[in-house]
């Protein structure tokens, strides 16, 4: 409710509405205004009928953890909001740039700043098994194992040690 500009009486006409919309998802809604005046120099307005929509209230998202180290599990950067819970999307895991993006979970809202860009560093891979060799004889085969964090283990051979001659295994 509120009053209007004041007539040349000196008394302004007041108005009111009928209940509207509260939430977004409730869409258009029908609100009559409904007009009073307690001054007899003027005729109280009919009431109109208005059409309102509650639009989602523009948030903007903290944005942290930009950054990560490739680990072999998905990544993604943290959003919050004091007014809402917000989820991410567009986790990372190997090693490059990635976007994410911040949604909140009520439709009362809307992220401004939705996108951001982030990264998963490459790491180094490490032994988990140091590479061994068990003793070769004239026509054995190497047996070398190894384990790495990361991946398998590749190996190559060579008849030097210089590595200058590579060796097909069967």
């Amino acid at each position: 409710s509120g009053r209007l500009p004041v007539g040349y009486d000196g008394i302004s006409p007041t108005y009111s509405f009928s209940e509207g919309a509260k939430r977004v998802f409730e869409g258009k809604k029908a609100v009559t205004m409904t007009f009073s005046t307690e001054s007899k120099n003027y005729n109280t307005p009919a009431s109109v009928t208005l059409y309102v929509r509650i639009l989602p209230k523009p948030i903007a998202v903290e944005w942290s953890g930009l950054s990560f180290v490739y680990d072999g599990t998905a990544h993604l950067p943290a959003a919050l909001a004091d007014e809402c819970e917000i989820e991410v999307s567009g986790a990372g895991v190997d090693a490059g740039d990635y976007k994410a993006v911040a949604k909140a979970k009520s439709s009362d809202y809307e992220v401004t700043n939705n996108e951001i860009s982030f990264i998963v560093e490459k790491t180094e891979n490490v032994w988990t098994t140091e590479p061994s060799v068990k003793d070769v004889y004239e026509g054995d085969e190497p047996s070398v194992y190894a384990a790495a964090l990361f991946g398998e283990v590749n190996y190559k051979f060579y008849k030097d040690a210089a590595l200058s001659e590579p060796q097909e295994l069967p």
